[in-house]
């Protein structure tokens, strides 16, 4: 990015122009919430299965330990 001068104002514009971008570009997000939660579920179902023990962390994530 030679054409800024400064490196604040090279910020500046990243952080504006990933905002702006971000805002208009809704079209990418085709994964729903839905799907999401039901490709969790499935994942999870299957490392019980096949003995893997579960928890979730303190962010509500779930976290795998390979002893049964």
């Amino acid at each position: 990015m030679l054409r800024f001068r400064r490196m604040l104002s090279l910020q500046k514009f990243a952080a504006v122009h990933g905002l702006v971008h971000n805002h208009f570009n809704q079209d990418c997000i085709l994964y729903s919430r839905l799907d999401f939660k039901l490709n969790r579920a499935a994942a999870l179902a299957s490392a019980q299965s096949n003995g893997l023990r579960c928890w979730r962390t303190k962010s509500g994530s779930h976290s795998f330990d390979g002893t049964a």
